[in-house]
């Protein structure tokens, strides 16, 4: 995983608090009173120093650098998935006086290059322009996403994600989430509703009636 905005404290901070079960403000707060948390805790910590997770948080990196790590952690280890967390933070080499536009451009088909040569999935994640909080319907669309031509063009699937309690806190699916598959190169788009669990810096499957 390479996330180049958050340090790999606070990462490890969210993955525990969603593998243990720990609301992730008690972890950092330091509210943590009842024993089963404790043991929860140390059970997932245990778990995740041995499990097959790399991260790198290196602020600002260039595309290229992450190309390159990833190829030799690839040959070094069996890789199932790679995350890339805002391409936004990525540098790419372009020519001099090229706008920014066309260094995330660069950035972003160099990732998905990347992707053919390892032939791993690799999950970019992205923000939404302000333009969505314009509409009446905050429902996201593919062309609210920041970079937007450049991402639908290359992406074989996106996904976006709508919180209708993120709108109105009473909205009766207070707790639901839908993941939108917007575009889906091998099918028809379609939305699936989770539960989310901020609290717990998840999302899971909604329960059966």
């Amino acid at each position: 995983m390479f996330n180049l905005e958050l340090p790999a404290t606070e990462i490890n901070q969210r993955i525990l608090s969603a593998e243990a079960r720990i609301r992730l403000g008690d972890m950092r707060g330091g509210r943590m009173n009842s024993d089963d948390d404790w043991t929860r805790l140390a059970r997932r910590m245990s778990e995740l120093a041995e499990a097959p997770l790399w991260l790198n948080s290196t602020p600002a990196a260039s595309v290229e650098a992450v190309a390159a790590e990833a190829t030799e952690l690839c040959a070094q280890h069996p890789m199932g998935l790679i995350a890339v967390d805002s391409p936004a933070s990525l540098t790419a080499s372009v020519e001099a006086g090229a706008s920014r536009e066309r260094e995330l451009s660069t950035a972003v088909r160099r990732v998905k290059t990347l992707a053919r040569e390892l032939d791993v999935p690799v999950v970019v994640t992205a923000e939404l322009g302000r333009s969505v909080d314009n509409r009446a319907d905050r429902r996201p669309a593919l062309s609210d996403l920041r970079e937007s031509d450049t991402i639908h063009q290359v992406a074989d699937n996106i996904i976006l994600i709508h919180r209708p309690d993120a709108v109105e806190r009473d909205d009766p699916r207070m707790g639901e989430a839908d993941l939108i598959l917007a575009k889906h190169r091998q099918g028809p788009p379609t939305t699936v509703t989770v539960a989310h669990q901020l609290h717990y810096s998840r999302f899971v499957d909604m329960a059966k009636e």
